[in-house]
């Protein structure tokens, strides 16, 4: 059967697993891939989601790599947002990739996205409480 690559790629948003999310909890650098890939320029081939693509026969894993064919993040920004040497930011695009934590059309998997977001509110919600304390020390006098 032939279908659209938008279609494959809609079909893995909806049959999404919260697996991915448990490599995400123990690393900080996918966290921070995860976080800042909408922000990374993507060049695909003209009208890559609109081609038809024969499924019949194909694993999960040649879906996969059938949409990211010719998907070309910019590296550079990538690296740039990551901060880190470009090894160890390639090795963190392809380990997001194959854990399908990221998609080709420049969003990610929602369970990472809901994790994203706990784990926002609960750093904002700890550095406004160290702001409270430190407000609160120095209205009393403070340390020295």
């Amino acid at each position: 059967m032939r279908v659209k690559l938008s279609a494959v790629l809609s079909e893995f948003k909806r049959n999404e697993v919260s697996g991915e999310v448990v490599s995400i909890l123990r690393d900080d650098l996918l966290s921070s891939l995860a976080a800042c890939w909408h922000t990374v320029r993507l060049s695909l081939p003209a009208h890559h989601l609109d081609r038809e693509v024969e499924t019949e026969g194909k694993t999960q894993q040649e879906l996969w790599e059938l949409l990211w064919r010719g998907v070309e993040p910019d590296m550079d920004g990538l690296l740039a947002a990551l901060d880190r040497p470009p090894t160890i930011g390639l090795w963190t695009f392809q380990r997001a990739r194959q854990l399908r934590c990221i998609y080709p059309d420049g969003s990610i998997h929602n369970w990472v996205k809901q994790f994203l977001s706990v784990a926002f509110a609960a750093a904002v919600q700890k550095s406004v409480g160290r702001t409270s304390a430190v407000q609160k020390s120095v209205g009393r006098g403070g340390s020295r």
